[in-house]
């Protein structure tokens, strides 16, 4: 099975380029969400597993 041809993007591969561009700035905040991306971007990401608190929040098994 081939994509077929059309002699440039097709509209897959146009969403993806859409969207990772968007991700990296260009939309209408003008703020990247990748972490340490360009001038306005995310700088101190925090996210509840990765503190590794034993609180009932995220035990960690061993």
């Amino acid at each position: 099975m081939q994509a077929p041809d059309d002699g440039g993007r097709s509209s897959g591969s146009a969403g993806v380029f859409e969207t990772t561009a968007y991700e990296f700035g260009r939309n209408p905040l003008d703020y990247s969400y990748v972490t340490g991306y360009g001038d306005r971007c995310s700088r101190i990401v925090h996210h509840r597993f990765w503190t590794n608190r034993l609180d009932g929040w995220n035990v960690v098994l061993a």
